[in-house]
C-alpha cells in the first residue's frame, strides 16, 4: 500500500505551477535541517515543507523532508538537490497521509491549520545553510 503524505501533493502541484525544468545553476541550493516538536514533544512522522517565496521560474524548488521520531528533519528539494534554495519561505508541516491508491486517508492531520493549510511559518535559508531551521507548535489555543 503506497501511502503519500497530503502536504507533499501540494507541494508537486505548487512546483508544476512554478515550472518543472532544470534549474540550470541559477538557484543556490543550501543544506537544511532542523528539528520539528509540538507541544514541547517532538513531532515524529510530519512532512516538513519550504515553499520559496519570489514571483514564478525566479524562486526555484519547494524543498520538503520528513521527521524521525525525535522530530529531526533534513530538506531535499523536489530537484533532487540537497537542502532548499537560499532566501526567504513559507514553511508548511503537516502529519496527513494518504493512500495513494484508494486516496483514503490513512492518517488524520494533528497539526493546526496555521501550521500547513494556513501556514503563518517562515524561515529564511542563509547563504551557509543551517541546522536550526527549528519550529515550536502548539497545538492548543493560548487563552
Amino acid at each position: 500500500m503506497f501511502q503519500f503524505h497530503c502536504f507533499s501533493i501540494i507541494v508537486v502541484l505548487l512546483a508544476a505551477m512554478t515550472g518543472c525544468g532544470a534549474d540550470n545553476g541559477k538557484f543556490s541550493y543550501q543544506p537544511v535541517s532542523g528539528t520539528v516538536t509540538m507541544d514541547g514533544e517532538p513531532l515524529a512522522n510530519a512532512t516538513v515543507a519550504f515553499v520559496p517565496q519570489s514571483s514564478g521560474l525566479e524562486s526555484g524548488r519547494p524543498s520538503t523532508g520528513m521527521t524521525d521520531a525525535s522530530g529531526k528533519f533534513h530538506l531535499q528539494s523536489l530537484g533532487g538537490e540537497n537542502g532548499a534554495v537560499v532566501g526567504d519561505h513559507v514553511v508548511s508541516i503537516s502529519t496527513m497521509v494518504v493512500d495513494m491508491n484508494t486516496q483514503e486517508v490513512t492518517a488524520k492531520e494533528t497539526v493546526p491549520l496555521k501550521y500547513n493549510e494556513r501556514s503563518e511559518l517562515t524561515f529564511t535559508v542563509p547563504s551557509s545553510g543551517t541546522d536550526t531551521a527549528n519550529f515550536d507548535l502548539e497545538s492548543k489555543k493560548k487563552r
